[in-house]
């Protein structure tokens, strides 16, 4: 009676897809066609290509991550946007944002922070998220770059600025105290093969 009605619809596949609607009652009423909506996966699954390492910290290496459906196929048609994480923490990966061509990404990833057994994350925007991990691999620190000055109360964290965790514990004047020195590459990750005494 108000000339307009609402109701729930449910595209049950991926692609592009039309919905046209008509006048069941009186045929001479025109129907209509709505401009294509994109229908993506409601659960990609993101797979990462295995990396080969060992890789060094700051290095570029090409990544590949694919979007499979659950039954295992590639979604050719998603060109969604997802992020990638580090398990090394904050800012210890470059790109963080990239988006997905015909259900894949590929470019080049830099890790920042050295580990035995690094791994990163693939993640979407959808809630609850969609994510795919990769197996991990190895990342070696980078050059030795410089040294690194820790006061009682600081921990070191490699990869992301400024280097270190907590802050300089109180000192009495007139007593020693135990003063760090840490041979480090660019990215405050330890490099075990040189002495900074």
């Amino acid at each position: 009676e108000s000339g307009h009605a609402t109701m729930p619809v449910t595209l049950g596949s991926v692609g592009n897809w039309t919905l046209t609607v008509r006048d069941l009652t009186d045929e001479s009423v025109a129907s209509m066609t709505a401009v294509p909506i994109n229908v993506l996966s409601s659960s990609p699954d993101f797979v990462i290509d295995t990396v080969t390492g060992p890789l060094t910290a700051g290095e570029p290496v090409t990544v590949t991550i694919r979007t499979n459906s659950p039954d295992g196929n590639l979604l050719e048609e998603y060109n969604g946007y997802a992020m990638l994480a580090a398990d090394t923490g904050p800012q210890t990966i470059q790109p963080v944002n990239i988006q997905f061509t015909d259900g894949v990404w590929t470019g080049e990833v830099i890790f920042f922070g050295a580990s035995d057994q690094t791994a990163f994350s693939c993640i979407d925007f959808a809630s609850p998220p969609n994510i795919g991990t990769s197996e991990p691999f190895q990342v070696r620190p980078g050059a030795f770059a410089g040294l690194q000055v820790l006061l009682p109360g600081q921990e070191n964290v490699g990869g992301r600025d400024p280097g270190h965790t907590g802050n300089p514990e109180e000192q009495e004047a007139g007593l020693p105290f135990a003063l760090a020195v840490q041979a480090v590459d660019s990215w405050w990750n330890p490099v075990m093969d040189v002495d900074p005494s």
